[in-house]
């Protein structure tokens, strides 16, 4: 999540109140990397607004919580044209292989 108190004075972009930074969770890893979101992103806001307040939170990926298979693929998984960024239940996998 990305804070920007005083503005981004360079762009037109404004994150005044908590805003996901989903551009850096598809295209940085920040969601997976709490250094990606805290350092990396922080600069990249900073140089990109021409400002020196921003201010980064990380809420790292959330475990599931009910029982059973679940995948995770933080890069994707572009031979299969599959996407689990989030924890996502393997029904598939539960159903055919007998997993759960």
């Amino acid at each position: 999540y990305v804070f920007t108190p005083t503005g981004c004075p360079k762009q037109s972009y404004k994150a005044l109140t908590w805003t996901r930074d989903t551009w850096g969770e598809a295209n940085r890893n920040s969601l997976r990397s709490q250094d990606q979101c805290l350092n990396t992103r922080k600069r990249e806001f900073d140089s990109w607004c021409g400002a020196k307040d921003t201010v980064m939170h990380w809420n790292g990926p959330t475990k599931p919580k009910a029982s059973g298979c679940f995948v995770l693929t933080p890069s994707g998984c572009p031979r299969q044209g599959f996407d689990a960024k989030d924890w996502t239940r393997d029904s598939w996998g539960e159903q055919n292989r007998k997993e759960s």
